[in-house]
């Protein structure tokens, strides 16, 4: 199983450290403070079965966690319960009353990365098709980013395709475009 957790940004990469610390964790990797994204690797147990990454990321400006291996239902949980993170339904509640741009770009981020990976959520998608229509051309560049990170979505594959033909700013129709044959690449298909 694999899930990821959007961390509210009043979570410190301090905090998840401590917590990390708390939870008994054993420390496995650990980027330089320069590289990005930043990232730093723990198990939840000394055969390495279920692992923890956090990483800061510089294109969704989000800090999440990667969890796993075969207890990542318990290991989530325990995240949810010990830091402040965001849900799916927050983040689509989020996104859905977004009034300006940057409520828009960051609901967007905020519920991609919160969906889960392997399965695709109908409420996702109809928010997201939602910010496809939006008169902000910055937030259906932001839904191109989100996109990718749910890149084995069918349904927001076809999206893409629909905003690369039909969408009435050029530069979203190029970037939608490069977003498809990225997505076309052997680690996505």
């Amino acid at each position: 199983m694999e899930a990821r957790i959007v961390l509210k940004n009043e979570t410190s990469r301090a905090d998840v450290s401590a917590f990390a610390w708390h939870q008994n964790w054993d420390i496995e990797g650990l980027s330089r403070e320069d590289d990005e994204p930043f990232r730093q690797v723990w198990s939840t147990s000394p055969d390495m079965r279920t692992v923890v990454t956090y990483l800061e990321d510089p294109f969704a400006g989000l800090r999440y966690v990667v969890v796993q291996g075969p207890d990542a239902e318990a290991t989530c949980a325990a995240i949810h319960r010990g830091l402040q993170t965001w849900h799916l339904d927050e983040a689509l509640r989020f996104l859905a009353s977004a009034g300006d741009r940057d409520e828009k770009v960051h609901g967007v981020y905020v519920t991609a990365v919160a969906a889960p990976p392997g399965k695709e959520d109908e409420r996702v998608l109809a928010a997201f098709r939602a910010i496809s229509g939006d008169d902000d051309v910055d937030a259906r560049h932001a839904l191109l980013i989100g996109i990718a990170y749910l890149g084995h979505w069918g349904s927001l594959r076809a999206l893409a395709t629909e905003m690369h033909r039909d969408d009435d700013a050029a530069s979203v129709r190029r970037d939608a475009g490069f977003l498809l044959e990225g997505l076309d690449l052997p680690e996505y298909s």
